[in-house]
């Protein structure tokens, strides 16, 4: 619409000045001997618009042809980084589809004129990560550490996800830790740090960083349970010299109150408590445990403490029957309670009535040991019949479990 009106006032205004030409032409006379020069004033003006459009024209033409090389050197600076601007991007797409080998081509295509040579070269270093071919990431990454000049950080979280990846856990904490001196805040790299750990099993160095972890709330909070249960089971089930009792004792006052009360906690710190010899502590420590809440894995581990005091246990764990009902574990802890306090008939009562509940190992172990007591050979060799047969079975139910279901769909060629 606007071109459209520009023409006609084109027009308008060309045809009125035609008008007014014809009606008074006017007249223009320069004299400058020997040339004289006589026109209307219509001609002398369209004669002097020509010539002025000749020579702003003309002089327009030498300038660019003076500019020519210049321009030309221009344009093609500027088609070049334009190239190299599509191939970066080409490879960063080829990089996030897993093409590792067109990733690294695009990359390099374009590496030489890209605005960003330190991203194109931590990208080649990716790309060369995924082919396997450590030579040529650790020839892009000195390269990027050379672009990079004061501020490596880019590269180094790099260099230690790269680490991560090759599985070079060591050299991938090493990094890590120096980040970290001098990024104390760095969220990512916390991140990475508790990764590290946990594939190093460093469980006292994770444990040292879960305080910082839960205060900048970088986990939600059930997996920051979560990890922090594992962290705590897996130092309290660190193997101890015998004698380490204080030790363990200061690995459980380490543990977060809430976390004490945690039945597969209680369960190794009461193992170890065994261990140490420290049976009538154990038996404090799950008697108060079980009376806040039943577990059928502490009250097994109740009767395998051997505390000084059997009867006392006995009569407890007779409490338990009365109020919380006949079960397996029970029954089997009671059978292992009485036999210690040699109170063979009730320990046989006992621990029928657990194998009637359930065939177990430890069942017909105890009873075996129980007969044998007794001089009753035959028995006891036919209840250890019966563990062997129920441990036989067991390991074979585990190994089909780990046996592989077929290749029908080609699982084992995943690389997973």
């Amino acid at each position: 619409m606007k071109t459209l009106f520009g023409i006609l006032l084109l027009l308008f205004v060309a045809t009125s000045a035609a008008l007014i030409a014809i009606r008074n032409p006017g007249y223009v006379l320069i004299a400058r001997e020997p040339f004289v020069l006589e026109t209307s004033v219509a001609v002398f003006v369209l004669l002097t618009a020509a010539a002025f459009a000749i020579f702003y024209f003309g002089v327009r033409l030498m300038t660019r042809i003076v500019r020519a090389p210049r321009d030309l050197a221009r344009w093609r600076q500027a088609r070049r980084t334009r190239k190299a601007r599509e191939a970066f991007v080409t490879g960063l797409t080829h990089l996030l589809e897993g093409e590792w080998q067109k990733a690294e081509k695009s990359l390099l295509a374009g590496l030489h004129a890209t605005d960003s040579p330190l991203l194109g070269n931590l990208a080649a270093a990716l790309a060369a990560q995924g082919q396997n071919d450590p030579e040529k990431r650790d020839q892009y990454l000195t390269r990027a550490y050379e672009l990079s000049g004061d501020n490596t950080l880019a590269v180094d979280m790099t260099q230690a996800r790269l680490q991560l990846r090759a599985g070079r856990h060591e050299q991938a904490l090493a990094t890590l830790v120096r980040i970290r001196a001098l990024h104390p805040t760095h969220t990512d790299v916390l991140r990475l740090l508790i990764d590290v750990y946990r594939r190093l099993h460093d469980w006292q160095d994770l444990a040292g960083l879960l305080p910082e972890v839960h205060r900048r709330k970088l986990l939600p909070e059930i997996e920051f349970d979560a990890l922090e249960l594992e962290a705590r089971r897996e130092l309290l089930s660190l193997s101890l010299p015998p004698g380490a009792l204080g030790t363990l004792h200061e690995a459980w006052a380490a543990v977060p109150e809430p976390l004490r009360r945690d039945p597969d906690l209680l369960a190794v710190y009461a193992r170890q408590l065994i261990a140490q010899n420290a049976a009538d502590e154990c038996v404090n420590l799950l008697s108060t445990a079980l009376e806040g809440s039943w577990d059928e894995r502490l009250v097994l581990l109740y009767g395998e403490a051997r505390s000084a005091h059997p009867a006392a246990q006995l009569e407890t764990a007779e409490e338990w029957l009365a109020r919380h009902g006949e079960s397996p574990a029970l029954l089997l802890t009671l059978g292992r309670l009485a036999r210690r306090n040699r109170l063979h008939d009730r320990a046989r009562g006992y621990l029928e009535r657990s194998l009637a509940l359930a065939n177990s190992a430890e069942s017909h172990q105890e009873l075996g040991a129980l007969y044998e007591e007794s001089g009753d050979v035959a028995r006891a060799l036919d209840h250890y019949r019966q563990v062997l047969t129920s441990r036989d079975r067991l390991l074979a139910m585990s190994t089909a479990k780990r046996a592989p279901t077929g290749t029908a769909h080609g699982a084992s060629d995943y690389g997973y």
